[in-house]
């Protein structure tokens, strides 16, 4: 039987996945910035589908030389 890999990740699971800490994906919902990847509220469960964390990896590449002051 193929083994299924989840589509979606709570917030500790998801902040693993992008090198993050479970606190600083909390804060970016609570203070409601324009920042982070996007989350689904299912029933109270904050849950982060893996294409959205691929899609912010993503937007967040950076090349050499681009400007980007860390």
């Amino acid at each position: 039987m193929k083994e299924r890999k989840p589509r979606v990740l709570n917030t500790s699971d998801a902040a693993l996945y992008l090198g993050l800490t479970p606190r600083m994906l909390k804060r970016w919902r609570l203070e409601k910035v324009n920042k982070g990847p996007a989350w689904v509220d299912l029933d109270g469960h904050i849950r982060y589908e893996i294409e959205e964390l691929d899609r912010y990896l993503a937007e967040a590449r950076r090349q050499p030389g681009d400007d980007f002051a860390a």
